[in-house]
């Protein structure tokens, strides 16, 4: 079980390979694609956010069809929380 952290500010951090890739409107955090390899088993992906926040993701499959200025949703698999 992860430690308990106190109430407030915190970051959340999701390691590349903890994500899940779904058609975009799906529930998670929606993503255009900015770039896209494949390396060796996994799926290597570079996308932004709403935001302009970049997001880097290892993936074992991802929707038919992708390409840079694709949009997608990223679903974390497992989020850890860290003190601000």
């Amino acid at each position: 079980a992860a430690p308990a952290i106190a109430d407030g500010p915190a970051t959340a951090f999701v390691r590349p390979h903890e994500f899940a890739a779904a058609p975009a409107g799906s529930a998670g955090l929606p993503v255009t694609l900015r770039r896209v390899q494949r390396t060796g088993a996994l799926i290597a992906m570079e996308a932004t956010t709403q935001d302009g926040s970049i997001v880097e993701a290892a993936l074992q499959a991802v929707p038919p069809g992708l390409s840079p200025g694709s949009a997608l949703v990223l679903v974390p698999l497992a989020v850890r929380a860290y003190s601000a």
